[in-house]
């Protein structure tokens, strides 16, 4: 049964003029086509360009300017980056320094805003 349908289906193949296989029933090939005419209008992007701007949009929604900021270099590779995508994601880290304010915690001060002596304690 089953040479019959493999002859059945190259006599058929064979009956079809090759002008009908075109690029309209073929995806591969009609995807190429939409490329190169996406290319000549000058439409298709660079693809390490567009993904440089997807990293960075996703630091858009941070509402303050430090916090998007700080996203920003994290997705330039300032940093630390450990994971994987494979492994369930990317984590990012960017330590930075932050000065205490003012009058906060100062060396001969009276001690307020400072941490305990014997270090932080547990809520029970």
């Amino acid at each position: 049964m089953r040479a019959t349908k493999s002859l059945f289906l190259s006599l058929f193949l064979a009956a079809i003029p090759a002008a009908s296989w075109s690029a309209e029933k073929d995806p591969a090939l009609r995807e190429e086509g939409a490329a190169r005419q996406e290319a000549k209008r000058g439409k298709l992007g660079d693809p390490s360009t567009e993904f440089e701007q997807n990293k960075l949009a996703r630091c858009a929604l941070h509402r303050s300017a430090e916090d998007k900021d700080l996203c920003e270099r994290r997705m330039r590779g300032e940093g630390t980056t450990t994971g994987s995508v494979e492994g369930g994601g990317i984590y990012r880290e960017l330590r930075t320094i932050v000065p205490a304010e003012e009058g906060t915690a100062s060396a001969g001060g009276s001690g307020e805003g400072k941490a305990p002596a014997n270090g932080p304690t547990e809520a029970k």
